[in-house]
């Protein structure tokens, strides 16, 4: 989305909770939401804005580093971490003197919360244009309950008439004058108990913020149970899934297609086959704000059909950078990196009963008929791990993103019972995990599904729900079976 702000904006994050609310061990700005600490939402939030320049976080003396740390392990380039105070104006106040300090051109504040992780962008570029046009702005939203106040004996003095009061939330947006002049101001009653921004640039610089109406999403973690809150709602944001290689499956694609629809996925069905993938999907449907977890289905690896040259054909290695986050809700069942003791005795039963074929012609294309011992396995580790990178060096985008905007890809491939099927479960199980290794640190999973014989659609449709469901960073790089 393209914005015509052109002024310079920068962010005041204090995050300096330490969880007693929440009865944490950890502070919540550090719990972990989908394998990654809430506060890496939050700030990603803003940090993919273009027109953001710097973010300061100011936090407590005993979390810089790890802070630190987890900026440089994310890649937030624009971040930079502080210090803080003992109080919330006193982390703020902090954070505004180093942000003039590190970017001179800044007209606009912006002061948000680092357990607020889900602001919208055109409601934070309502808040930054009315600061920029009034000097102070802020968002609201209506009370759901009645407000009273009760004596030092806990009886009823009063309520508030609801319809002339409002929650005051987050972000809050200021010209930088504005709030550096009302904290120059400050008495050390208002650094140590005041807690409302909008009110010092009123006290202090005179002026009167423009409150407008929020959205339901700016709503803050504040209790142990919001954090499956949070969860359950990047889940839903997060994940829109393309499934490319209709032209191989076609049952198999509307299949999870339906599977995934059923359960909530935004799905787009493309259906070019692997053998055309010279350009990525539908560029109107697919990018780094959309698509983001692709389930690639590559032809059938069967004896019988030509494109075994998976094993021989020579592709460029193509990588990609990063792009949303994942969510994480079911457990998997039946499945996992070790093969199933099950899928291995039926596998070697029937491996055993192998012959060798002779190798065909296809379309002038020398292939192997089957996975036979003439090729190595290095070889055939090469190609398969050659065609994925091909793949998904295709589909990714060459711009690049920072921190928790992630890629998921799930390659399946089918192979039948009479080949050489345990052979290649163990090369493509090397290859899932050696391109899950390239991908790290570039915000890309990678996942394998390996269907042995003659399984339904309708299974591997529901394996391939149950690993996006469950798609976590710890699961990066695992094959998972259907017998």
């Amino acid at each position: 989305m393209e914005t015509d702000i052109g002024y310079g904006v920068g962010m005041v994050l204090p995050a300096a909770g330490c969880g007693e609310r929440m009865k944490l061990t950890t502070p919540k700005q550090f719990c972990d939401v989908n394998g990654r600490p809430l506060i890496c939402y939050t700030i990603d939030c803003f940090h993919r804005l273009p027109w953001i320049q710097s973010i300061v976080i100011s936090t407590s003396k005993r979390h810089v580093e790890e802070l630190r740390e987890l900026v440089s392990r994310y890649g937030f380039d624009k971040v930079v971490v502080v210090e803080g105070g003992s109080t919330r104006h006193r982390s703020i106040h902090a954070g505004v003197k180093t942000l003039q300090q590190v970017c001179a051109d800044v007209e606009v504040v912006v002061i948000h919360d680092a357990v607020r992780p889900f602001v919208a962008q055109h409601m934070l570029e309502k808040i930054v244009k009315a600061a920029h046009c009034h000097g102070a702005a802020g968002v609201c939203r209506p009370l759901v309950s009645t407000v009273i106040a009760r004596d030092a004996d806990q009886r009823l003095m009063e309520s508030l008439d609801r319809s002339r009061y409002y929650n005051s939330e987050m972000p809050q947006a200021f010209q930088l004058p504005v709030i550096s002049n009302a904290y120059s101001k400050c008495t050390s009653d208002d650094f140590d108990h005041g807690t409302e921004c909008l009110l010092l640039a009123m006290k202090y610089s005179g002026v009167h913020a423009k409150i407008v109406d929020g959205s339901a999403d700016l709503w803050k973690v504040t209790y142990k149970k919001d954090l499956s809150a949070a969860e359950a709602v990047i889940k839903e944001r997060l994940t829109r899934v393309a499934v490319i290689g209709g032209n191989v499956w076609p049952q198999l694609s509307d299949m999870i297609a339906e599977q995934l629809k059923s359960l909530q996925f935004q799905v787009i069905q493309d259906s070019q086959s692997e053998q055309d993938m010279s350009k990525p999907p539908d560029s109107s449907q697919s990018g780094p704000n959309s698509d983001n977890t692709f389930v690639i289905l590559h032809a059938d690896l069967n004896a019988s059909e030509p494109h075994l040259n998976i094993v021989n054909t020579d592709v460029n290695n193509a990588s990609g950078d990063t792009a949303v986050a994942r969510n994480n809700t079911n457990g998997l069942e039946n499945c996992g990196n070790a093969l199933h003791s099950e899928c291995l005795s039926n596998a070697d039963t029937k491996a055993s009963n192998r012959t060798e074929r002779p190798e065909s012609e296809d379309s002038g294309n020398k292939v192997a008929t089957t996975l036979n011992h003439t090729a190595s396995n290095e070889s055939k580790g090469s190609g398969l791990l050659s065609k994925m990178k091909s793949v998904q060096g295709q589909i990714l985008p060459s711009q690049s993103h920072p921190g928790l905007v992630d890629y998921s890809f799930i390659h399946i491939f089918r192979v039948s019972m009479e080949t050489e099927g345990v052979e290649l479960q163990g090369e493509l199980s090397k290859s899932i995990m050696k391109l899950s290794k390239d991908c790290q640190g570039k915000g890309v999973l990678v996942y394998g599904i390996l269907a042995l014989g003659e399984v339904s659609a309708e299974r591997i449709s529901e394996m391939t729900a149950t690993v996006i469901q469950r798609g976590h960073i710890s699961f990066s790089g695992q094959l998972f079976l259907v017998c």
